[in-house]
């Protein structure tokens, strides 16, 4: 009997440490966001608030691996185009659905204006702290702008920044965000389906949104702007994208075949001795019983 007992505590070890080498596959991630805001701030004027977020999140970012920017600088104006994705750098793409390409209109002083939504810059944009700008370098920014409904009902645009590879953490600006009563979230998948609200301010002006997620592989993240009616909307731009993909090292790899094989050999032996001990233990009984 204490063979047997034994082969149990140690079937019952071999079967609890296979089922750890699992532990961890597709497990979900745990985030912290990182945010600021500058109501009201125009181009070029100072934005500390947002500034801060973007250092505090470069900093926690930086500890799961190196940051890479996603800049728009080398876009062409008014990509992506349709719902087709654009390539903002190798690897890194980006796709618009339900929002406007553009508007072309005269002023009251007979001056034509030709406004590129998508990929834009100063000269092709209103360019303000209510409805959005650049703060990178490169003078490019992604111009955010709903196409509404002919009809008074709802909608939602939104905007997918795909990544090839698996990322763990997320940052980027939003100027001219008002908060005017169209709710927009950043939308993500760690393991889980996640949404976090965006807060803006009635001011518009710039902010910073960023997050990690230690052991997160995301490959999707998506902005949705939601609306009831046509007639409000909430337009913005976004710019100063930056990321980090999750280190290899995190992957928690699937038990190989040969550790699942080597697992089966050793319940096998032990099945093996388990039998044997009682076998011996009858013939030594029985040999016993008759030198008696």
């Amino acid at each position: 009997m204490a063979i047997r007992s034994t082969s149990a505590r140690i079937l019952a070890t071999i079967t609890a440490a296979w089922a750890l080498s699992f532990a961890g596959v597709g497990a979900r991630g745990e985030y912290t966001t990182f945010t600021g805001i500058d109501p009201g701030a125009a181009p070029g004027q100072a934005i500390p608030n947002s500034q801060s977020a973007e250092s505090r999140f470069a900093v926690a970012a930086t500890k799961l691996a190196p940051l890479t920017s996603a800049s728009f600088a080398n876009m062409s104006l008014g990509s992506p185009s349709g719902t087709a994705a654009a390539s903002i750098v190798p690897g890194v793409s980006v796709s618009l659905s339900g929002t406007s390409p553009g508007l072309v209109w005269t002023d009251q002083n007979g001056v034509k204006h030709t406004y590129i939504y998508g990929i834009t810059d100063a000269a092709h944009s209103p360019y303000t702290a209510a409805t959005g700008y650049s703060v990178t370098s490169g003078g490019k920014y992604l111009e955010f702008v709903p196409q509404l409904p002919a009809k008074n009902e709802s909608w939602s645009a939104s905007i997918d920044f795909h990544f090839q590879s698996g990322i763990s953490a997320f940052g980027v600006y939003l100027t001219g965000y008002g908060d005017v009563g169209n709710p927009l979230s950043v939308s993500f998948n760690d393991g889980a389906n996640e949404s976090i609200a965006i807060k803006g301010s009635s001011k518009g002006g710039a902010e910073y949104f960023g997050f990690v997620d230690p052991g997160a592989s995301i490959h999707n993240i998506i902005f949705t702007e939601i609306g009831s009616t046509n007639g409000s909307e909430d337009v913005f731009g976004l710019d100063g994208v930056s990321y980090a993909i999750k280190p290899q090292a995190q992957t928690v790899p699937a038990p190989s075949s040969i550790v699942l094989a080597a697992i089966a050999f050793a319940c096998l032996a032990v099945a093996r001795l388990g039998r044997f001990g009682s076998s011996s233990a009858h013939r030594r009984g029985s040999v016993a019983g008759r030198a008696s």
